[in-house]
Order: C-alpha cells, then sequence, then structure tokens
C-alpha cells in the first residue's frame, strides 16, 4: 500500500512539474491582455487614492485638489465631508441606495485626466468612435475616465452608475436602458 502512495506521488509530481511552464505562462498572458488598457491609462497616474468604494488615479497632487473643489462648487447645503475618499464614496451611495444595487465587494478605478484633450486622446486609444463623451466607463476595465474641465457631481454619478450596473448585471443590460439609468441618477442624485 506504501509503494502505491509513492507511485502516485511520483506521477502527481511529474504532471506538476510539466504544468507549472504553461499555467505560470497563462497567468502572464491574462495579466498582460486584462491591464493593456488599464496599464497605459495609468503610466501618467502616479498617484492612487483609495476609498471604500473606488481607487482614485492621478498624475499629480494638484489634480487630487482641483477634484475635491470641484465637487465642492456650488453647494447649496453641505454634502460631502473633508476627504477626496468621503466624498466619491457618498456619490457613490447615494448612486447605489438609487438604484437599489448593493453588490457586495463593489469597486472600482476612477482614472482624473486633466483636460478634455486627453479624455479625448484616452477615448481613441481605447478604440471608442463617435462624439467624445464628458467623462466615460468601461466595463473591460472597470474604470471611470473623467476630464477635470468636465467634472461636476452629476458627471461623476452619472458614470458611477454605470459602474455599478455593470458590476451587478451579467449578461450588462443594453446600453440604452443603462443610459436611462444613468441619465436617472445623474438628474436625481441630491433629491431628497
Amino acid at each position: 500500500m506504501a509503494k502505491r502512495v509513492y507511485v502516485y506521488s511520483r506521477v502527481l509530481d511529474g504532471w506538476l512539474c510539466r504544468l507549472t511552464p504553461f499555467v505560470v505562462a497563462a497567468l502572464i498572458i491574462v495579466a498582460f491582455a486584462s491591464f493593456g488598457t488599464v496599464a497605459s491609462a495609468g503610466t501618467n497616474h502616479l498617484y492612487h487614492y483609495s476609498t471604500d468604494y473606488a481607487t482614485i488615479h492621478y498624475s499629480d497632487p494638484a489634480a487630487h485638489e482641483s477634484f475635491m473643489a470641484i465637487l465642492k462648487e456650488g453647494e447649496s447645503k453641505p454634502r460631502y465631508a473633508n476627504s477626496i475618499g468621503s466624498s466619491v464614496d457618498r456619490i457613490v451611495f447615494r448612486v447605489r441606495n438609487i438604484l437599489g444595487v448593493h453588490t457586495p465587494g463593489f469597486h472600482f478605478n476612477i482614472y482624473l485626466l486633466d483636460n478634455s484633450d486627453e479624455l479625448k486622446a484616452m477615448y481613441r486609444e481605447m478604440g471608442f468612435t463617435g462624439k467624445v463623451p464628458a467623462a466615460f466607463y468601461t466595463r473591460s476595465t472597470g474604470s471611470v475616465f473623467i476630464a477635470l474641465d468636465e467634472l461636476n457631481d452629476g458627471v461623476l454619478a452619472h458614470e458611477v452608475a454605470h459602474a455599478v450596473i455593470n458590476s451587478h448585471y451579467t449578461p450588462p443590460l443594453p446600453n440604452r436602458m443603462q443610459e436611462i439609468l444613468a441619465q436617472f441618477v445623474d438628474k436625481n442624485l441630491w433629491v431628497e
């Protein structure tokens, strides 16, 4: 009986040794394929800030300050706390409640681009055609791309809605239905 266990063990070790290079190669290929587009977006985004729901990527500390200032701009009543994380998480919380979608473990990326030209270049680099929106979400990377010169809480909420919807529905809802829901969120973000 002990001899059989030893033989099976040697056979198993042989298979594992032969499969290891293929498994490693497959993992490397999957990693490069899934991070290809975000990697090119991330090369200029050296700074990262993580919140409960998002990782925010930006090119310099001034972008962080601009992001905070834009989110606080034009408030009729205080809605945000004093940090970028609590501001973003508050918007995500509102979006999830409006949509009634509370997917466990929900997390996504936000890439802050300095201006509309940078957003347009990123949009084209990712293979999209047509009119460039003020911001966009890609399901393949789980990322929102937004230009600071186009940002307001409604635009951010609209893109967060796409992230929330796509995290919950598989297969994803049709684009037209997603747009209707995202526009509803944008218009009703602060309605009590």
